[in-house]
């Protein structure tokens, strides 16, 4: 015996029937394309997608954190500016 399936299993099941018969309907519209165009990025993506191409994401030459975030640059603690708030800078 199969169970019976639940109301909100049965309102799932349209609403997929739905969207599906939907879908089918702008497909096969007269002048639709079968090319669907490319959502346009915003600001931030397009700035991210030119700072780290694909292809070297993909080679792993642009390393990611732990919390995911891009390792642009490792720079040798001698090579940074003396900290003013540790105290005297002293010259060297």
């Amino acid at each position: 015996m199969t169970p019976t399936p639940s109301k909100a299993e049965l309102r799932r099941r349209q609403a997929d029937e739905r969207r599906n018969h939907r879908a089918a309907d702008v497909i096969d519209a007269p002048g639709a394309t079968a090319v669907v165009p490319r959502p346009t990025l915003s600001a931030g993506a397009r700035t991210l997608v030119q700072a780290f191409p694909r292809e070297l994401v993909d080679q792993g030459l642009i390393a990611y954190n732990t919390q995911g975030q891009p390792r642009v640059a490792s720079y040798d603690p001698v090579l940074l500016a003396a900290n003013p708030q540790r105290g005297r800078v002293i010259d060297r």
